[in-house]
């Protein structure tokens, strides 16, 4: 299937040129159809103010007396009857243009109408939004597929299951491990999963190994989607996407995960956070993020305050704030408490914000804020993590050790830097985050 974005991807880019194309050239036929039809009508107009000239010229020339010749014949003069040849030819003449100009008119009538409809088949074609969604939907349904043969199947012995992989690696890691150097679009299938999938490898990074997880560069894939869509994954594995809910929950099982957070603003200054253990639970559990380990790094620990939450989506709520939901009034899913301190699914908004719309871009609280939308972020696991103590930290060992000074807007004063209990947790004095909703 990722090959066949990969495919769709450029033809849609080619498609996408071509009709641009089409269109200035329809845009400009028609400005020039405009023109002639313009100047036809004014010739049209001039043969006929000829024609009338004509009628009378002739008639001018039937009153001009005529006399006889030696012969007894009545003649006019020679001068006359060349002028009669001359208007005889020219009225044929014009007779002929006005046919011509009349079929002229019917071909660019008919010109027009074909100009017309290949504008509507232009405005017609399909979109990169619809190929996106017929993909996610074909994967779904070939998913599902998939888990319903292997359901129906006779069991099969351990030995057998495995022998069925083909020696397909679990992860980037083993890739490495096989000699795989260079950085690119690689199939694996982890321990569970019941069929391969493509995933991008970072093996530059670090050592290398990296199955990148999510990933936004450029804008050009819409993070604002529903469970389904987050579920199964999107976007183009060789550019922006998210791999999926629930193939990051098989590789976050399988071993225990480094996790690996890379941010880049507008005005090239980088950071990163590493986190010695993470994992997400099954869509059961919410594709919770049940084990976030120790932090290091120079972006900041932003997602701690996240640890033990279920996603949220624009059409699932699993945050806590009871009258509203985080992914909408936010505008991305994430692993809202109430509601975020990160938020790197959020819209792509190309730097700084206005203070009416903080909190729904692209943003990493410790790395430029709420109220900066980033130009990068990457996520990416890799086997090798070690559980430290402790890993799973509740509500009030977060807020213990959080900074709630930062979290402060102008003109709160001292009562937004009070850290409340577990107890008697309060979403309008959260240290972490503030809440200013509105209407789209």
């Amino acid at each position: 299937m990722t090959k066949l974005e990969l495919q769709a991807e450029e033809r849609k880019s080619v498609t996408s040129d071509l009709s641009n194309a089409v269109r200035h050239r329809m845009e400009v036929t028609n400005t020039e159809l405009d023109q002639v039809t313009t100047q036809l009508e004014g010739i049209k107009d001039s043969v006929m103010s000829l024609t009338h000239h004509y009628g009378d010229i002739k008639g001018l020339v039937r009153e001009i007396p005529t006399h006889q010749d030696n012969r007894g014949n009545e003649v006019t003069g020679l001068k006359m009857q060349a002028m009669m040849g001359t208007l005889q030819g020219l009225k044929t003449t014009t007779d002929g243009v006005r046919d011509n100009i009349d079929l002229l008119s019917k071909n660019l009538t008919t010109l027009n109408k074909i100009a017309t409809n290949l504008t509507h088949i232009t405005d017609a074609m399909v979109t990169k939004q619809y190929l996106y969604e017929n993909l996610n939907e074909l994967r779904s349904q070939s998913s599902a597929l998939s888990v319903l043969s292997s359901m129906m199947a006779q069991p099969a012995t351990t030995a057998t299951r495995r022998g069925s992989r083909k020696g397909k690696p679990e992860d980037c890691w083993q890739l490495l491990k096989k000699g795989k150097k260079n950085s690119g679009v690689y199939s694996i299938q982890p321990r569970y999963s019941p069929t391969p999938f493509f995933v991008y490898c970072d093996m530059e990074t670090d050592g290398g190994g990296w199955t990148v997880i999510q990933r936004r560069e450029d804008g050009s894939v819409d993070f604002l989607r529903e469970w389904a869509e987050y579920k199964h994954g999107f976007g183009n594995v060789a550019g922006e996407y998210w791999l999926g809910n629930d193939k990051i929950h098989l590789l976050t099982n399988q071993q225990v995960s480094v996790l690996r957070v890379d941010l880049a603003d507008y005005d090239q200054q980088v950071g990163h956070a590493l986190y010695s253990a993470f994992a997400v639970g099954s869509e059961l559990e919410g594709y919770s993020l049940k084990m976030l380990g120790q932090y290091t790094g120079d972006a900041g620990d932003s997602l701690r305050y996240h640890v033990g939450r279920r996603f949220s989506t624009i059409d699932v709520d699993n945050d806590g704030w009871p009258d509203r939901s985080c992914a909408r009034d936010h505008m991305g899913a994430w692993w809202y408490r109430a509601c975020e301190t990160s938020n790197l699914n959020g819209r792509y908004l190309h730097g700084p914000i206005p203070a009416e719309r903080q909190y729904t871009g692209l943003y990493w609280y410790d790395f430029r804020g709420p109220q900066y939308s980033l130009w990068r972020s990457r996520m990416m696991i890799r086997r090798g993590g070690k559980v430290d103590h402790p890993v799973f930290k509740n509500f009030t060992e977060i807020h213990s050790q959080s900074d709630p000074s930062r979290a402060a807007l102008p003109g709160q004063g001292e009562e937004a830097t009070t850290t409340p209990s577990a107890q008697t947790f309060d979403p309008n004095s959260d240290p972490y985050v503030t809440y200013q909703y509105f209407d789209d």
